[in-house]
Protein backbone atom coordinates (compact mmCIF):
# COMPACT_ATOMS: atom_id res chain seq x y z
CA UNK A 1 0.00 0.00 0.00
CA UNK A 2 1.57 3.49 -0.96
CA UNK A 3 -0.63 5.76 0.23
CA UNK A 4 0.94 9.45 0.01
CA UNK A 5 1.27 11.39 3.46
CA UNK A 6 -1.69 13.33 2.15
CA UNK A 7 -4.02 11.01 2.24
CA UNK A 8 -2.83 10.08 5.66
CA UNK A 9 -3.65 13.61 7.30
CA UNK A 10 -6.87 13.13 4.94
CA UNK A 11 -7.60 10.16 7.08
CA UNK A 12 -6.90 12.67 10.56
CA UNK A 13 -8.56 15.15 9.48
CA UNK A 14 -11.52 12.60 8.88
CA UNK A 15 -11.27 11.90 12.69
CA UNK A 16 -11.47 15.25 13.62
CA UNK A 17 -14.51 15.84 11.81
CA UNK A 18 -16.18 12.63 13.72
CA UNK A 19 -15.37 13.65 16.67
CA UNK A 20 -16.77 17.33 16.45
CA UNK A 21 -19.67 15.45 14.56
CA UNK A 22 -20.51 13.08 18.02
CA UNK A 23 -20.29 16.05 20.45
CA UNK A 24 -22.93 18.06 17.97
CA UNK A 25 -24.73 15.06 18.75
CA UNK A 26 -24.09 14.20 22.15
CA UNK A 27 -23.83 18.43 23.62
CA UNK A 28 -22.67 17.07 26.73
CA UNK A 29 -19.16 15.40 25.65
CA UNK A 30 -18.14 19.08 23.98
CA UNK A 31 -14.15 19.90 24.67
CA UNK A 32 -13.64 16.20 24.53
CA UNK A 33 -10.44 15.82 22.69
CA UNK A 34 -7.58 13.15 22.19
CA UNK A 35 -4.07 13.01 21.01
CA UNK A 36 -2.76 10.72 18.06
CA UNK A 37 0.89 9.74 17.33
CA UNK A 38 1.29 7.34 14.79
CA UNK A 39 3.62 5.76 12.81
CA UNK A 40 3.09 4.15 8.94
CA UNK A 41 6.14 2.06 8.03
CA UNK A 42 7.33 1.58 4.48
CA UNK A 43 10.92 0.04 5.33
CA UNK A 44 13.00 1.54 5.87
CA UNK A 45 11.12 4.79 5.78
CA UNK A 46 8.43 5.49 8.70
CA UNK A 47 6.18 8.21 8.11
CA UNK A 48 4.98 9.67 11.74
CA UNK A 49 1.91 11.81 12.02
CA UNK A 50 1.28 13.56 15.33
CA UNK A 51 -1.05 15.36 17.26
CA UNK A 52 -0.80 16.42 21.15
CA UNK A 53 1.69 15.12 23.58
CA UNK A 54 1.62 11.34 22.83
CA UNK A 55 5.57 10.63 21.66
CA UNK A 56 7.22 8.47 19.57
CA UNK A 57 10.71 7.86 20.29
CA UNK A 58 14.47 6.55 18.57
CA UNK A 59 16.55 4.14 20.16
CA UNK A 60 19.54 3.94 18.64
CA UNK A 61 23.15 3.33 19.21
CA UNK A 62 22.71 3.81 22.77
CA UNK A 63 21.13 7.10 22.08
CA UNK A 64 17.09 7.96 23.11
CA UNK A 65 15.75 10.78 20.63
CA UNK A 66 12.31 12.03 21.02
CA UNK A 67 10.86 12.56 17.70
CA UNK A 68 8.24 14.43 18.65
CA UNK A 69 7.24 17.46 20.36
CA UNK A 70 4.81 18.17 22.37
CA UNK A 71 1.82 20.17 21.50
CA UNK A 72 1.27 21.64 24.52
CA UNK A 73 1.03 25.50 25.90
CA UNK A 74 4.13 24.50 28.36
CA UNK A 75 6.42 22.94 25.96
CA UNK A 76 5.03 26.52 23.31
CA UNK A 77 6.36 28.68 26.40
CA UNK A 78 9.84 26.87 26.95
CA UNK A 79 10.38 26.96 22.58
CA UNK A 80 9.82 31.08 23.32
CA UNK A 81 12.64 31.18 25.68
CA UNK A 82 11.03 31.44 29.23
CA UNK A 83 13.55 31.43 31.50
CA UNK A 84 13.75 28.31 34.18
CA UNK A 85 12.31 30.14 37.09
CA UNK A 86 9.47 30.86 34.85
CA UNK A 87 9.13 27.93 33.55
CA UNK A 88 8.75 26.37 37.14
CA UNK A 89 5.50 28.66 37.74
CA UNK A 90 4.15 27.25 34.54
CA UNK A 91 5.00 23.76 34.94
CA UNK A 92 2.00 22.59 36.57
CA UNK A 93 -0.64 24.91 35.24
CA UNK A 94 0.19 24.46 31.41
CA UNK A 95 1.83 20.82 31.04
CA UNK A 96 -1.12 19.48 29.93
CA UNK A 97 -3.35 22.18 27.91
CA UNK A 98 -3.06 21.35 24.70
CA UNK A 99 -3.03 23.34 21.73
CA UNK A 100 -3.44 20.84 19.37
CA UNK A 101 -5.30 18.05 19.41
CA UNK A 102 -7.98 15.73 17.92
CA UNK A 103 -11.67 16.94 19.00
CA UNK A 104 -11.76 19.73 21.29
CA UNK A 105 -13.17 22.05 19.18
CA UNK A 106 -10.00 23.01 17.80
CA UNK A 107 -8.59 23.32 14.56
CA UNK A 108 -6.20 20.07 14.12
CA UNK A 109 -2.69 20.75 12.77
CA UNK A 110 -0.37 17.41 12.61
CA UNK A 111 3.10 17.21 12.26
CA UNK A 112 3.80 14.72 9.73
CA UNK A 113 7.69 13.41 8.68
CA UNK A 114 9.69 10.88 7.52
CA UNK A 115 12.33 8.75 9.61
CA UNK A 116 14.83 6.56 8.39
CA UNK A 117 15.40 3.61 10.72
CA UNK A 118 18.08 1.21 11.12
CA UNK A 119 18.32 -2.07 11.94
CA UNK A 120 18.94 -2.36 15.77
CA UNK A 121 16.64 0.54 16.20
CA UNK A 122 13.82 0.51 18.65
CA UNK A 123 10.84 2.58 18.11
CA UNK A 124 8.33 3.70 22.10
CA UNK A 125 5.28 4.92 21.00
CA UNK A 126 3.89 5.82 24.45
CA UNK A 127 0.85 8.42 25.79
CA UNK A 128 1.63 11.41 28.54
CA UNK A 129 0.74 9.01 31.22
CA UNK A 130 4.21 7.20 30.86
CA UNK A 131 6.17 9.88 30.40
CA UNK A 132 4.85 11.64 33.00
CA UNK A 133 5.91 9.31 35.61
CA UNK A 134 9.30 8.09 34.35
CA UNK A 135 12.36 9.78 32.79
CA UNK A 136 14.15 9.60 29.79
CA UNK A 137 16.86 8.11 31.50
CA UNK A 138 14.57 5.08 32.32
CA UNK A 139 13.58 4.97 28.88
CA UNK A 140 16.97 4.61 27.65
CA UNK A 141 17.97 1.87 30.28
CA UNK A 142 14.92 -0.31 29.41
CA UNK A 143 14.79 0.23 25.65
CA UNK A 144 19.13 -0.43 25.62
CA UNK A 145 18.64 -3.49 27.38
CA UNK A 146 17.87 -6.85 25.53
CA UNK A 147 14.61 -7.66 27.05
CA UNK A 148 11.66 -8.35 24.41
CA UNK A 149 9.57 -5.46 23.21
CA UNK A 150 7.11 -7.31 25.65
CA UNK A 151 8.83 -7.47 28.85
CA UNK A 152 10.23 -3.61 27.66
CA UNK A 153 5.84 -2.45 27.53
CA UNK A 154 4.69 -4.26 31.12
CA UNK A 155 8.41 -2.66 32.67
CA UNK A 156 7.63 0.82 31.79
CA UNK A 157 4.00 0.17 32.86
CA UNK A 158 4.72 -1.19 36.40
CA UNK A 159 7.48 1.70 36.76
CA UNK A 160 4.96 4.56 36.36
CA UNK A 161 2.46 2.88 38.36
CA UNK A 162 4.90 2.55 41.16
CA UNK A 163 5.32 6.32 40.37
CA UNK A 164 1.93 7.62 40.50
CA UNK A 165 0.40 6.51 37.59
CA UNK A 166 -2.12 9.46 37.45
CA UNK A 167 -3.32 9.05 33.89
CA UNK A 168 -3.82 6.47 31.31
CA UNK A 169 -0.55 4.30 30.31
CA UNK A 170 -0.37 3.39 26.97
CA UNK A 171 2.51 1.65 25.09
CA UNK A 172 3.74 0.38 21.96
CA UNK A 173 7.64 -0.51 21.68
CA UNK A 174 8.84 -2.45 18.26
CA UNK A 175 12.61 -3.48 17.64
CA UNK A 176 13.50 -3.69 14.39
CA UNK A 177 16.35 -6.77 14.73
CA UNK A 178 18.56 -8.41 12.24
CA UNK A 179 18.33 -12.32 11.51
CA UNK A 180 20.90 -13.04 14.13
CA UNK A 181 19.18 -10.76 16.99
CA UNK A 182 16.03 -11.99 16.02
CA UNK A 183 17.19 -15.94 16.64
CA UNK A 184 18.50 -14.59 20.10
CA UNK A 185 15.75 -12.72 21.41
CA UNK A 186 13.65 -16.21 20.71
CA UNK A 187 16.50 -18.20 22.78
Amino acid sequence: MNTQPTQRVDALQSCQQEIVAETAVHPEDAGMGTTLTMGYLIWPKMYVMHVGDSRCYLHRDAQLTQLTRDHTVKQRLIDAGINEEEEDSFAEMWANTLWNSLGADSDTTPDVFRVDLQLGDSLLFCTDGLTRHVSDEMLLERLAGSDAAEAVCRSLIREANEKGGSDNITLVVARFLDSDELHLART
